[in-house]
């Protein structure tokens, strides 16, 4: 897998913090904390090295929007992720729309960056798919609040979506400039190279935000928490299996790639489109991993030494587990 650093990162990460912070989405203390342990920005830029800089300025918009939703939505129940959720959509599907919060506002000024490039196949995919994430959100704030553990099958299903890739996704069209056909996602070996994009993502970034998830209680929307309940393993049994799923992804990954490229889908130009694209997703598996370990999000001032030595200590003793 690639890596590689977006050469306008430092400018449009600078910009990006500047305009979310000039909104007092949180209190200053707060917001410095969660974006300075984070580095969003970096995030974009590690996973769309490709970008032009007003694309990538977008990009990291974004990324910045997602995490926001995301501190918002952590501390909330059911019925607070709800209003979250709707703020949100409504203000990206109507630029008029204003209930006055700091978060339709940036939303709002996100999509004013990003529709008037954004190709109509895309731009409605990104909206179809930001809904979804927003409506896992609220579903995984109800199982939190009442204190539900799922099935795997069941916990797949909603960490594909509440992962936030789908968007995530379908800005690699916005960062390329080209605007895929429908029948091209529903080319099974488009299908099968995409979701396992997205469960590696989902799983390496769940096997990373254990510990800082479990520190603060947010662990029940784990897939190492679903694997301990459900399969009755041990926290490094849970992790060892993740590591051997995560080769399994990668391997189908490859595969379905391999015979994507051997698919034509009748155009030339089209299909030199669908393979930049697949060329693009690479960037994320490897970018997804830099950054978690490049940032304090998930390891504190350990990140490097937990990159170099692949150990992490909970921080705190296990709890009794919840009825």
């Amino acid at each position: 897998m690639p890596a590689a650093t977006n050469p306008h990162y430092e400018r449009a990460a600078h910009e990006s913090r500047a305009w979310v912070s000039s909104h007092n989405v949180m209190n200053p203390r707060k917001l410095a904390a969660v974006f300075g342990q984070g580095d969003f920005e970096r995030l974009a830029s590690r996973c769309f090295p490709y970008a032009g800089f007003d694309e990538l300025r977008t990009l990291c918009d974004f990324a910045n929007l997602l995490f926001v939703i995301d501190e918002f939505t952590d501390g909330q129940d059911g019925a607070g992720a709800r209003h979250t959720a709707n703020t949100c959509l409504s203000a990206l599907r109507d630029p008029s729309w204003d209930d006055g919060s700091a978060l339709a506002k940036i939303t709002q000024e996100f999509a004013a960056r990003l529709w008037p490039a954004y190709g109509p196949n895309a731009m409605r995919r990104f909206v179809s798919t930001f809904a979804s994430y927003l409506e896992y959100v609220v579903e995984e704030a109800e199982h939190r609040e009442r204190g539900e553990i799922l099935d795997l099958a069941s916990y797949e299903k909603l960490r594909r979506e509440n992962s936030g890739c789908g968007p995530y996704y379908c800005l690699i069209e916005y960062a390329l400039a080209i605007d895929l056909p429908d029948f091209v996602y529903d080319n099974r070996h488009f299908d099968a190279f995409y979701w396992a994009s997205v469960d590696m993502a989902c799983y390496a970034n769940d096997i990373y935000s254990y510990a800082a998830e479990y520190q603060q209680g947010l662990d029940d929307c784990n897939v190492v928490t679903v694997l301990m309940r459900t399969k009755g393993l041990s926290l490094q049994a849970a992790s060892d299996y993740i590591g051997a799923h995560y080769k399994r992804l990668l391997d189908r990954y490859y595969t379905a790639k391999a015979a994507l490229r051997a698919t034509s889908f009748g155009d030339a130009d089209l299909d030199a489109d669908v393979m930049r694209y697949a060329d693009a997703m690479d960037y994320w598996p490897m970018g997804n991993l830099l950054w978690s370990f490049e940032t304090k999000r998930y390891f504190g001032d350990k990140h490097m030494q937990v990159m170099n030595s692949r150990v992490v200590v909970l921080k705190h003793p296990k709890r009794v587990a919840k009825n």
